[in-house]
């Protein structure tokens, strides 16, 4: 079933301005400083706090703190490599309403437990993986493309989010946004960046009725009629 055909079925619920911003960490997250949006709900996505494989805080840096500060702030995470507790200062500083986990509680995919204080993602979200787990869009490992494609299908679930602007996508053409410490040469790999683009484009072309503004410093070529490369 393609998503559109989700779309139809549920358009009482859904509100076609509706648009929400989702920050990964790659360096594009500069782009920020010319950015303007009406909408006040963001997803972060992964550690944004601090980490031991990060060399400072995300939500330290002055520009990222600037546009968090006066919005609603949703953080998608993998569950692995941190607790509760690291996300404190995170929490004390920014209006985090919801804290998620990329898991299920349900179903047969990515079924594991939420780190505590977080939650599992919704049914809603796990029944959009299954239409794109059930399509193959993704031919090796998980159906999506990591923590910011579970985030992407939160925000239309749950936020009926219909235009989705996204930062700090740069297939590791480019650096984190914050030197990490972590050795990253296995996704840096030429075979790996072109994969992981063929993958967020088939992801993109699947969810057609969903417009993305994709603001990357990579050499990103997508030519779907849904995806604006900025």
């Amino acid at each position: 079933m393609k998503f559109k055909e989700y779309l139809k079925d549920n358009q009482k619920d859904i509100d076609l301005k509706m648009e929400i911003t989702i920050l990964g960490r790659g360096a594009s997250l500069e782009k920020l400083k010319d950015f303007q949006t009406s909408s006040d709900l963001v997803i972060t996505c992964n550690c944004f706090w601090e980490k031991d494989t990060t060399t400072k805080p995300f939500f330290q840096d002055d520009l990222i703190s600037s546009f968090l500060n006066d919005k609603k702030i949703i953080t998608v995470c993998s569950p692995l490599g941190y607790s509760n507790h690291d996300i404190k200062e995170f929490e004390n500083n920014f209006n985090i309403i919801d804290k998620y986990n990329a898991c299920f509680n349900s179903g047969n995919q990515r079924r594991l437990s939420p780190i505590q204080g977080f939650s599992c993602m919704s049914d809603s979200v796990l029944s959009i993986y299954n239409k794109i787990d059930n399509a193959k869009i993704k031919k090796q490992g998980d159906a999506i493309a990591g923590t910011l494609a579970y985030a992407v299908l939160l925000a239309i679930a749950e936020h009926k989010s219909t235009k989705i602007n996204i930062f700090g996508l740069d297939f590791y053409e480019k650096d984190y946004y914050i030197p990490q410490t972590h050795n990253y040469s296995k996704e840096q790999s030429a075979p790996e960046v072109i994969q992981n683009k063929i993958d967020f484009c088939n992801f993109f072309n699947f969810l057609s009725d969903i417009h993305f503004n994709v603001y990357t410093l990579a050499n990103f070529q997508c030519s779907n009629n849904n995806v604006s490369v900025l």
